[in-house]
C-alpha cells in the first residue's frame, strides 16, 4: 500500500481498500512586523520574525473509499483532545511537528439508521516548535 504521507497515526494512503489522501491541502507561512510611530512621518516597519506555520487539510471519507467515516472521525477528535504533537509529512518532505488545532465536519450522507456513510472534514494545523 503506498504511503502518500501521515501525520501521526493518520496514514494518507491509497491502496485496493481503501483511500484516505488530503482533497486539498493550504500552507499558510507568515512573517511578523512591528510598526514604530514618527512624529510627523510615516511609521517604519522592521521585521520581528516568522509566525507559527498554518496547514489546512481538507479530506473526504465515505464508505466507497473503503473507510469508516464515524471511525475516521473519532480518531482525529482523540488526537485534538490529546494535544500531540507529530511530524508531518507529504511524500519525502518533512513539513515540520504540528498539532491539531481545530476540526470542522460536514456529515454529507447517512443511512436510514442514522449511520455516517459519507463525511467532509476540515482539519487545522499549528506547527509546534
Amino acid at each position: 500500500m503506498p504511503r502518500l504521507g501521515s501525520f501521526g497515526p493518520l496514514v494518507f494512503e491509497v491502496s485496493d481498500e481503501r483511500v484516505r489522501t488530503p482533497a486539498r491541502l493550504e500552507r499558510r507561512l507568515s512573517a511578523r512586523f512591528a510598526e514604530h510611530e514618527v512624529v510627523g512621518g510615516k511609521a517604519r516597519l522592521e521585521r520581528t520574525g516568522c509566525n507559527l506555520s498554518e496547514v489546512t487539510l481538507r479530506m473526504k471519507f465515505t464508505v466507497e473509499m473503503g473507510l469508516d467515516p464515524a471511525e475516521e472521525l473519532s480518531r482525529l477528535e482523540v488526537l485534538l483532545s490529546e494535544g500531540s504533537v507529530h511530524p508531518l509529512l507529504l511524500e519525502k518532505r518533512n513539513l515540520g511537528r504540528f498539532t491539531l488545532a481545530e476540526i470542522r465536519e460536514v456529515i454529507t450522507r447517512t443511512d436510514g439508521k442514522g449511520r455516517i456513510l459519507a463525511t467532509e472534514v476540515e482539519v487545522k494545523l499549528k506547527e509546534y516548535i
